[in-house]
C-alpha cells in the first residue's frame, strides 16, 4: 500500500505539471527552470512535501517536548533574563502555520501558541473592546497625567509620547476594571489586576523596550495591543495607520480609519509593522528557542523588508513618498499578502478565538486542477488550519544551479566562491528567479525523440538572466559552446588569457588622456595602481588604445603563435569591445570603465579582479563607491560580456547564441540594443546592493568593497550571476 500510495501520488503530481506544461510549451523536453517554474508559480500547492527536503523546515514541525522545567520569556530586544511567559509548556506542539520571515527565516505558530493567545486574551478581556475604545482610555490617562510634558516631539499630546512600565500597566489596568485607579491610587477591593495578568503586561512592556531604557512610545504599545483586542484585520490596520502617522499637524488623538485620512513614510511603516511582529512573536514558544538577540534581529529584519518593498511598489506605481491605507491594501491584495502573511493573524479568529483551531482531526483539502488559480495557501502537512486560503506558504529556496561551482576543480575557486558554497538557508531570498544562471542540461534521452546538432548545441549553451526595471522584467543572455570554443582559441593563441588583469589595467590607463585636449598623456598610471581623485575624467580614443593593446600583448606569450587569422579576429573582438564602451559616439570613452572592463579577458580571480576594479573607480580614495560609481563599476563588467557574447567575429550558433527578454522577444544585435540591456542590468544591480547596504546602515549614499562582497556572497550571486565570469577558468578555461 506504501508503494502504491507513492506511484499514485508521483503520477498525480506530474499529471499536474505536465497539464499546465503542455498548455504553454511546443515541446516534450523538461528542463529544470521548467519545474521550477511551474512550482514556484503554483505547484507548490500541488507538491507541498518537496518542502521537506528542506530539513530545517521538516525538524520546525517536530514538537520539542523535552523540556520539563519552566520557560522564561525571550524579549525582543533585551540581553537580561527575562519574565516567565507561561508555567510551562502544553503537551500539543501541533504546527498550526509557518509565515516567511526575511532571510529565508520562519515564524512558527504552534497550537499552544494559540491557546496561549486565547487565555490572555480572556483573561485580560481586550478581544471585547475596539482599538479606539482601548487608545481613547489609555490616552486619556496619559494626557492627564503629568506624562504630558514628555512628548517626544515637544507637543503635549503627542501619539508618541514615552512613558514607563508602571503607567502602563496602570493605564491598561484602568481600561481593564474601569473602577480602578491603577498607579498613586486605591484599587477597589477584589477589582484589581491578578498577578498573572499584571507579569504578562510587564512582559508586553519589556518586548518593547528596545534600548532597555523603562520607556516605550504609546503608540508602538498601541499598535501591539491591537492584536488582542476585538475586531477585523482590516479594521485593526486602519486603526494603527493613524498611530504612526506623525507629521506635523496633525490631531494626535485622531486615528480614524476613513480611507485615506492617514499616510506613512518609510520609517512610520517600520514601526507599524515592528510593533505587529514584537506580540507575534512575544506569543510564539519559538521565541523561547532563541536568543533575545536572534529574535530582534528577525524582527528588524523582516519589518525592514517588508516597508521597503511597500515603498517600492508605492514609488514605482505612484512616485510618492508616503503610503495611505488604501494604497497599502492595494499592495497587499496585489501581492504582499505573500510578503507579509503573518499579517492575517490580528484576526483572532482566524486562529485563536476560531473553534476549529481545537478540533482534532480534519482531513487536508485537495488541490485543485488548476493550483495558481486560487489564493495561497498553507501547507498542512496532515495538520488542519482555520482557514486553507488564509495563508501562503514559505517561498521555496532560491539558488544558483548547483552545477555551475560544484563541479569545478578547486584550484578555480577564489575567498567568494566559499561563501557561495555555503547552505542556501543562510542566504536572503530576494525574489531572483532560481533559473538565473545554468548550463542547460542535455535532452532526455528517454523521451523518444533524437536530437539534432542544432538542439545538442543550444542544450549545452551557458545562459544567465540580466534582471532590469524594465516592464519586461529583463533578459536572458545565450552563448553557445561554439563561440565560447572559439573565444578561448583567441585568449590562448593570444595570449591574453595569461596577461595579469592589474598589469593591463594599468597599460590601457597609461595611454589615456584629458578631456582638454591640451593635457598631455597621463603617465601616472605607470607608478600609481590607482585612480586620484583628478583623473577621473581621464578619456582613451581608439588610436590610445590600440597602442595599449600592443603594449600588452608584446609583454605576453602568444605573439609567436598568433596566426593572421587569430590576429583579425582579435583586432575585430577588440574594436567591438571599444566600440561598446564609447555610448556617446565621440570616439573617446571612459578609460578607467575600459581598463575595468577589459579584465575580463585576462587572467585571475574574480574576487582580485573586483577588488582592484573597485580601487580604481574610488577617485576619492575613501574606499566607498556612490550609487551612479557602483553602476559604473558593474557596468564596465556587462560591457564586456555582451560585447563578446554579441561579437559578430567570433563564430556562432543561431539555435543558442541569441538575447531575449524575459517574456520571450527575441532583441536584435544592435550596438544600441545592447546597451540598453547593460545600462539597465547595473543600474538594477547596482540598487540591489545598495538596498542592503541600507539596511546595514540606514540612510547611506555609499558602499564599500566589503559591503559589495558581503551582499554578494550573501544574496546578489543568485542577482546578478554574470559576475562569475569574470573568472576565465569558470567558463572559458574549463574543461
Amino acid at each position: 500500500s506504501l508503494f502504491a500510495a507513492v506511484e499514485n501520488g508521483a503520477k498525480w503530481t506530474l499529471g499536474h505539471f505536465l497539464k499546465e506544461f503542455g498548455d504553454s510549451r511546443r515541446t516534450d523536453i523538461v528542463t529544470f527552470e521548467n519545474f521550477a517554474h511551474w512550482y514556484t508559480d503554483g505547484g507548490y500547492k500541488v507538491a507541498p512535501w518537496l518542502e521537506l527536503l528542506d530539513l530545517a523546515k521538516l525538524l520546525s514541525l517536530l514538537g520539542d517536548n523535552g523540556n520539563d522545567g519552566k520557560y522564561s520569556q525571550s524579549n525582543a530586544g533585551k540581553g537580561a533574563d527575562s519574565p516567565k511567559r507561561r508555567d510551562s509548556p502544553t503537551p500539543n506542539s501541533d504546527v498550526l502555520f509557518t509565515f516567511p520571515l526575511a532571510n529565508n527565516r520562519s515564524l512558527v505558530v504552534l497550537r499552544e501558541d494559540a491557546t496561549y493567545v486565547r487565555s490572555v486574551v480572556e483573561k485580560m478581556g481586550l478581544v471585547q473592546k475596539s482599538p479606539e475604545d482601548v487608545w481613547g482610555s489609555l490616552y486619556g490617562r496619559m494626557r492627564s497625567s503629568d506624562y504630558h510634558h514628555r512628548s517626544s516631539n515637544g507637543g503635549s499630546s503627542s501619539k508618541t509620547m514615552e512613558i514607563d512600565q508602571n503607567y502602563f500597566v496602570g493605564g491598561i489596568e484602568k481600561v481593564i476594571i474601569p473602577g480602578s485607579s491603577g498607579r498613586n491610587g486605591n484599587t477597589t477591593r477584589g477589582r484589581n489586576l491578578s498577578s498573572s495578568t499584571k507579569d504578562t503586561l510587564v512582559n508586553f512592556f519589556q518586548s518593547f523596550d528596545l534600548q532597555q531604557v523603562g520607556k516605550v512610545g504609546l503608540n508602538q504599545l498601541m499598535g501591539g495591543l491591537t492584536l488582542l483586542c476585538g475586531g477585523k484585520k482590516s479594521t485593526k490596520l486602519a486603526f494603527a495607520f493613524g498611530l504612526f502617522d506623525n507629521r506635523s499637524g496633525r490631531k494626535d488623538v485622531d486615528v480614524s480609519h476613513e480611507p485615506g485620512a492617514h499616510s506613512l513614510n518609510g520609517e512610520e511603516l517600520f514601526l507599524f509593522l515592528r510593533s505587529f511582529l514584537i506580540v507575534m512573536f512575544s506569543c510564539c514558544r519559538q521565541s523561547l528557542d532563541l536568543s533575545a538577540e536572534a529574535v530582534s534581529r528577525y524582527i528588524w529584519e523582516t519589518a525592514q523588508m517588508v516597508a521597503e518593498d511597500v515603498m517600492r511598489y508605492q514609488w514605482h506605481t505612484r512616485k510618492s513618498e508616503r503610503v495611505n491605507f488604501d494604497e497599502f491594501g492595494e499592495w497587499y491584495n496585489e501581492g504582499g499578502f505573500e510578503t507579509a502573511p503573518w499579517l492575517e493573524l490580528l484576526d483572532l479568529h482566524k486562529w485563536v478565538l476560531n473553534d476549529e483551531t481545537w478540533a482534532n482531526q480534519r482531513a487536508p483539502p485537495e488541490p485543485t486542477s488548476r493550483p495558481h488559480s486560487s489564493p495561497r495557501s498553507p501547507y498542512s502537512y496532515g495538520i488542519e488550519t482555520p482557514r486553507q486560503d488564509d495563508y501562503p506558504p514559505p517561498p521555496p529556496d532560491e539558488a544558483v544551479d548547483p552545477t555551475f561551482l560544484g563541479d569545478m576543480p578547486m584550484g578555480s575557486l577564489d575567498e567568494m566562491d566559499y561563501f557561495l558554497m555555503q547552505p542556501s538557508a543562510d542566504k536572503e531570498n530576494d525574489a531572483i528567479p532560481a533559473n538565473a544562471f545554468s548550463r542547460s542540461p542535455p535532452q532526455n534521452r528517454d523521451s523518444g525523440h533524437t536530437a539534432s546538432t542544432e538542439s545538442k548545441a543550444a542544450g549545452n549553451s551557458l545562459k544567465f538572466n540580466l534582471v532590469t526595471n524594465e516592464n519586461h522584467g529583463g533578459y536572458m543572455v545565450s552563448i553557445s559552446q561554439t563561440r565560447v570554443r572559439h573565444f578561448k582559441q583567441i585568449l590562448t593563441e593570444s595570449g591574453l588569457c595569461r596577461i595579469d588583469a592589474e598589469t593591463a589595467c594599468k597599460q590601457i590607463l597609461s595611454k589615456a588622456s584629458r578631456n582638454d585636449k591640451s593635457q598631455k598623456k597621463s603617465k601616472s598610471f605607470k607608478k600609481n595602481n590607482r585612480m586620484g581623485a583628478e583623473e577621473d575624467t581621464l578619456t582613451l580614443t581608439r588610436d590610445d588604445f590600440d597602442s595599449a593593446m600592443r603594449t600588452i600583448l608584446a609583454g605576453g606569450d602568444g605573439k609567436s603563435s598568433m596566426g593572421a587569422t587569430t590576429q583579425r579576429v582579435l583586432s575585430d573582438l577588440l574594436g567591438c569591445i571599444f566600440d561598446a564602451f564609447d555610448r556617446l559616439q565621440a570616439g573617446a570613452p571612459n578609460a578607467v570603465e575600459v581598463a575595468c572592463g577589459f579584465t575580463v579577458l585576462c587572467k585571475g580571480k574574480k574576487s582580485d579582479k573586483l577588488e582592484y576594479a573597485f580601487e580604481l573607480l574610488d577617485a576619492d580614495h575613501d574606499g566607498k563607491l556612490s550609487r551612479q560609481e557602483m553602476t559604473n563599476y558593474l557596468r564596465s563588467f556587462l560591457t564586456a560580456l555582451l560585447s563578446i557574447s554579441n561579437a559578430t567575429c567570433l563564430e556562432n550558433d543561431e539555435s543558442s547564441d541569441h538575447m531575449t527578454t524575459l517574456n520571450g522577444t527575441r532583441c536584435d544585435r544592435r550596438t544600441s540594443t545592447v546597451g540598453r540591456a547593460v545600462d539597465a542590468g547595473s543600474k538594477w544591480a547596482a540598487d540591489q546592493s545598495f538596498k542592503a547596504s541600507y539596511k546595514a546602515r540606514r540612510g547611506s549614499e555609499s558602499s564599500t568593497f566589503d559591503d559589495f562582497a558581503e551582499w554578494y556572497t550573501s544574496v546578489g550571486y543568485s542577482s546578478i550571476p554574470w559576475l562569475e565570469l569574470l573568472d576565465l577558468r569558470k567558463w572559458v578555461l574549463a574543461d
